[in-house]
């Protein structure tokens, strides 16, 4: 035994299989039996009783191979998605308001990236109602009334009569602009990227939380191109394409992606939360900013919305 240990110098080759192997060997001096094929002429009496010990030494190989795979971290891809699969079980109801197709879109992105708790996945489900279940862009406020839109966008209109807001709303590009790009009286669309004019209108808020912001589309397109696990045949690349965010697929994995840096840049785990109020909070806290105020105004009535559908999924 001491030899056959001595003599195993793959190591930097170990997995699961090369173990269960070099184990049998150290018991029964060859090959480990294929776990998926049957003994030949198994049932003949005079072959009984040597299958039986095979069989016995086999498992007790396998079982050994998997403990020790699963402590030193060598358990293989197959192993590992099962384990993921049994944790992160689609809800049975999630209500009408995401359309069912795009549940399982985020909730595959959710499975993906490793967010196995239900009070995490709950909450990012809840965002979504709130933000874009339809996955259209932010929508058109030339219907919108003025007082809902000094709600929504405080100082960036607040110095604007009536009138001129009438004028601005109007034109779509002029507004975004005014609200998320150049003309942004307040500094922060330019701040966030958004400088050159038609960049208001062009990174609007998109994808199932309302990705806005040139920085925040390029920021997410480098995490992506870093440690983004969505295959696709096409490019993803939202900066050259924002409108890639109205897919899905690509519109769950960077949802996903952008909560993951919010919660590392907060030095927060995505999965640490043993009931549902807390995991809601920090998700609407994490999509509108960890430094603003939710218990308030627009965004103390989006967060009760967000519990609320986030309450109702089973």
């Amino acid at each position: 035994m001491g030899k056959n240990i001595k003599d195993f110098n793959s190591w930097q080759k170990l997995n699961e299989e090369t173990f269960l192997n070099w184990a049998s060997q150290l018991f029964t001096g060859g090959e480990a039996e294929p776990k998926d094929e049957p003994v030949s002429k198994e049932d003949e009496p005079d072959n009984k009783e040597k299958n039986n010990t095979l069989k016995k030494i086999t498992g007790a190989v396998t079982s050994l191979a998997g403990t020790v795979a699963s402590a030193v971290g060598l358990t293989d891809d197959k192993t590992k998605s099962s384990e993921t699969s049994d944790k992160t079980k689609s809800f049975k109801k999630t209500g009408d308001k995401i359309p069912v197709e795009y549940v399982a879109s985020i909730e595959a992105a959710m499975a993906r990236h490793g967010i196995t708790n239900e009070y995490s996945r709950k909450a990012i489900l809840g965002v979504i109602s709130k933000e874009s279940p339809d996955l259209r862009p932010e929508v058109d406020y030339s219907k919108t009334s003025n007082e809902r839109i000094r709600q929504v966008f405080g100082s960036r209109v607040a110095e604007l009569s009536d009138s001129q807001l009438d004028a601005l709303k109007a034109d779509s590009t002029k507004f975004w602009d005014r609200v998320y790009g150049p003309d942004d009286p307040t500094g922060s669309g330019a701040k966030y990227g958004n400088t050159a004019p038609g960049d208001g209108e062009k990174y609007r808020g998109r994808g199932f939380n309302g990705i806005t912001f040139k920085s925040n589309y390029k920021n997410l397109q480098k995490i992506y191109d870093e440690i983004g696990k969505l295959k696709s045949s096409d490019l993803i690349d939202i900066i050259e394409d924002p409108e890639q965010l109205e897919d899905p697929d690509i519109a769950a994995e960077f949802a996903i992606l952008y909560f993951i840096d919010r919660f590392k840049s907060k030095g927060k785990d995505l999965n640490d939360y043993s009931e549902l109020d807390s995991a809601v909070k920090d998700y609407v806290q994490a999509n509108s900013g960890w430094g603003s105020d939710i218990t308030t105004g627009v965004k103390a009535r989006g967060f009760a919305k967000a519990l609320e559908y986030a309450e109702d999924i089973a």
